[in-house]
């Protein structure tokens, strides 16, 4: 049985056809990567959110991180979506979108949901080691503005060893991590579990 992946744990390799050409998740070495699965082409929603990610590629660009949309879909049918999108909105589809028809991409991170048309995203760090996983319903499309937010959180903590509190934005104020020891809990007095940057 296969274990189930967890926060922290390293996400599975895979190469395969793209939209860009040939693909391995190993193709953007030092770069974060979110990964996005949905069922098939042609989806909605799906549509609405690879326009919206298209349109904010220069924000996660500026993060080093790289968008991926990986379909149950042929690369062919990829592409024939690709062009529909580009003739009825105009806008320049630069994300690759990775065929996955046997759905064995989708199988190594556990995405069974696909059989309810349902989808899931990854988000992946520089040591490709997995931060974010969110699974979420067929009729209710991403939150663009939440995933770079997230995103900017986990580098920003990384780089500071800090917490961010609910509702941060980039910016303000974050928390240092509670102490563990007598000594410094009190020199910090009674902000010594909840210490704002």
């Amino acid at each position: 049985m296969q274990a189930p992946l967890c926060l922290g744990d390293q996400a599975p390799l895979f190469s395969a056809r793209s939209t860009e050409g040939d693909f391995s998740l190993d193709n953007f070495p030092g770069h974060w990567l979110f990964l996005l699965f949905c069922h098939e082409a042609f989806d909605a929603i799906a549509t609405t959110e690879i326009v919206s990610l298209s349109g904010n590629i220069g924000l996660f660009s500026k993060k080093k991180c790289q968008p991926l949309i990986i379909t149950g879909s042929s690369l062919f049918s990829n592409l024939a979506w690709l062009h529909s999108i580009h003739h009825h909105n105009t806008v320049e589809m630069d994300l690759p979108i990775i065929e996955d028809p046997t759905y064995e991409i989708f199988n190594a991170y556990q995405c069974h949901n696909y059989k309810k048309k349902n989808r899931s995203f990854f988000l992946i760090d520089s040591m490709n080691n997995i931060r974010w996983v969110c699974h979420y319903p067929s009729n209710v499309g991403l939150d663009i503005e939440e995933i770079l937010r997230t995103l900017t959180a986990l580098q920003h903590n990384d780089q500071n060893n800090t917490l961010s509190p609910a509702d941060w934005h980039p910016g303000e104020p974050n928390i240092f991590h509670t102490v563990s020891d007598r000594k410094t809990m009190i020199s910090m007095g009674e902000k010594w579990f909840y210490c704002l940057q």
